[in-house]
């Protein structure tokens, strides 16, 4: 049996498993057009790398990092995308941009190889999709989970809308809605990593994976042979009851009325967040997390396809881009100052069909995500 080891660009015979190290596109030392083009490329060459990854009848393991081990996001993708804009009012670079992604993040969620995705750092927006759609998910005391995509005007995406609601009570609203971060063991609890293994155990596991036949039982053991099966938490866990009483309601409003009437500290907190929110990606996110409770993961991914296209014509998106990434002023101008001033009417057209909707090809096998 031939061993192979694919790389950025190179595949060459040796280890049974496949690496993709995560752009780290934050840079500041890059000029703006070059780093444009390296940001928006990179989705198509991920995807690439694995599906011929997929194809290798000698590749057995995917093996997923971040950027020096450490980073799988930095914001450069939408930043990105609001400097094309900027530049020429086109939202076709867009358009190609998320329907590559989404078509990756689909690949790896169906994938027949066992894929290893490593968050020994921070895990956010699109490093969720390279990481939350794959069989093992590997969290250290190192890990910063989050999906702060309301706060730039945009949603919580890369399959997010399938994942988030169906992790414990209504996690995975508070999550999609504050875009609050995760920490540590807590990103276990959560139900969002397999395992939880501490950081410099990490090597080992590796090691030991690439040797390993295909069968994913194996790469499980080998996993939980030093996995903490009951990390202590960092506190999260005690917030899952008011969590859940808030966001169980039937809107965002109603949401913010039963978290004020707790009370208590974090009920405000959580407010103070919400209200520096996009009250526009509020509405939208929490109506794509209540729909995507009851529909497939391909479904999810054309649902997203959709909002995501609409934001593109969205003043909203570049707005919170700009205040977030570019100038860094923090003080985004959304169009509705409130949750309470957006109509109805505009939320659901953002779920409305569009030319040239995402395809996708039917998974070989089952779509949920594996869990311990």
């Amino acid at each position: 049996m031939k061993r192979y080891f694919v790389g950025r660009d190179h595949v060459r015979e040796e280890r049974r498993r496949v690496v993709c190290d995560s752009e780290q596109a934050e840079s500041p030392e890059q000029p703006d057009d070059r780093y444009d083009r390296s940001v928006i490329r990179q989705p198509q060459g991920k995807s690439g790398t694995l599906a011929k990854a997929e194809d290798l009848a000698g590749v057995y393991h995917v093996v997923v990092r971040g950027a020096g081990g450490k980073a799988y996001c930095a914001g450069g993708d939408v930043k990105a995308l609001t400097l094309a804009k900027q530049k020429d009012g086109n939202t076709q670079m867009g358009q190609t941009f998320f329907r590559r992604e989404y078509r990756m993040n689909h690949l790896i969620a169906t994938m027949q190889k066992n894929y290893v995705a490593v968050m020994d750092g921070i895990t956010m927006g699109g490093g969720v999709g390279i990481s939350l759609p794959g069989r093992f998910r590997i969290a250290t005391e190192n890990t910063v989970w989050a999906m702060p995509e309301t706060a730039i005007g945009l949603f919580p995406d890369v399959g997010a809308s399938y994942f988030l609601p169906r992790l414990k009570g209504q996690l995975g609203v508070y999550l999609a809605l504050t875009g609050a971060s995760l920490k540590g063991a807590d990103v276990f609890h959560a139900g969002i990593a397999t395992h939880f293994v501490p950081s410099h155990l990490i090597p080992t596991i590796l090691d030991r994976i690439q040797e390993l036949q295909p069968d994913p039982g194996s790469v499980n053991y080998a996993i939980r042979e030093r996995h903490y099966p009951e990390p202590p938490s960092q506190g999260f866990l005690a917030m899952q009851p008011v969590i859940d009483q808030c966001f169980s309601k039937s809107s965002v409003e109603a949401i913010i009325d039963e978290l004020k009437s707790t009370g208590t500290q974090f009920g405000q907190a959580v407010v103070d967040k919400l209200e520096q929110m996009c009250p526009l990606s509020l509405k939208v996110a929490f109506k794509a997390i209540r729909a995507g409770k009851h529909l497939s993961l391909e479904q999810c991914f054309q649902m997203e396809y959709r909002l995501a296209r609409h934001f593109l014509d969205s003043p909203d998106f570049y707005e919170g881009v700009r205040a977030a990434l570019i100038d860094k002023d923090k003080r985004p101008k959304w169009q509705h100052a409130r949750v309470s001033d957006v109509p109805e009417s505009l939320v659901t057209s953002f779920f409305g069909q569009v030319d040239n909707e995402l395809l996708l090809q039917p998974p070989a096998a089952c779509d949920a995500p594996y869990s311990l």
